[in-house]
């Protein structure tokens, strides 16, 4: 219950926040950024692939995720220090319902700015550059860009305890463009940036570099998506530990 009131007043709190702008104005900017740079590009030579979803979701990857992550996190996060704490107090809520809570509305976020410019791209896709797309295809790479975004969101917010916000952010640029060269080697999965780019491969077709991957390259095996997968819900409970460890210290020493 306290979580849940908890999670309530975070998304009450974000209602004219810049967060709330970046639901709208990230996965629209960046899609239509995607779309007219497909434009110069012009159509696949071999018509079987698509530049505008190899793009989008190469680019979200490497440059985009850990910028939003970062933002949406710091957000998040900076209220705390303008916000006075007694009225989180009215609602019964400790140090701990709240980053929970906190992780939740930061999940959802990331969440619906994904599914939002999933549906932009299909739609662009295959009215305006009347590409053969997969529904299904792309809702299921945007599961994995959704699932591969939590360690490093986790991540976010245990380091801006201790940094600011644009040191957070330099942190995840830097990193997740490491992650394009990490992603290829085979101790990709004990680098969280990476794993959106290596799960990518198998789900799209695409490699850690944007190109087009031919068949039978090893980077296609399926084994990375749960690889993948299962290391991201890991690492993220795992740091999620770290970030309530932390509030029970702040509390106990309260």
């Amino acid at each position: 219950m306290k979580v849940s009131r908890s999670v309530e007043t975070e998304w009450l709190k974000e209602k004219r926040s810049a967060n709330r702008k970046l639901l709208w104005l990230a996965p629209l900017n960046f899609v239509l950024l995607s779309f007219g740079l497909v434009l110069l590009m012009g159509p696949s030579p071999d018509g079987k692939h698509s530049y505008i979803v190899a793009a989008t979701f190469n680019w979200y990857s490497l440059l985009i995720l850990p910028v939003i992550l970062t933002l949406l996190v710091t957000n998040l996060l900076k209220k705390e220090k303008t916000v006075n704490q007694v009225f989180y107090r009215t609602t019964g809520a400790g140090l701990k319902e709240q980053i929970i809570g906190k992780n939740i509305v930061a999940m959802i976020e990331i969440i619906f700015i994904l599914l939002i410019s999933t549906i932009f791209i299909f739609f662009i896709g295959k009215s305006l550059l009347k590409e053969n797309l997969s529904a299904i295809q792309l809702t299921t790479a945007a599961i994995y860009l959704i699932v591969g975004s939590l360690p490093v969101m986790s991540l976010s917010f245990i380091l801006y305890r201790f940094l600011n916000q644009t040191l957070v952010l330099l942190i995840n640029f830097i990193l997740g463009n490491v992650a394009a060269v990490v992603a290829v080697e085979s101790w990709w999965w004990l680098f969280p940036w990476s794993y959106n780019l290596r799960m990518m491969a198998p789900a799209l077709g695409v490699h850690p570099n944007g190109t087009f991957l031919p068949a039978g390259d090893p980077l296609l095996n399926q084994d990375a998506l749960l690889i993948g997968v299962g290391m991201a819900f890991i690492v993220y409970l795992l740091l999620l530990s770290v970030q309530l460890f932390m509030a029970r210290r702040v509390e106990n020493h309260g």
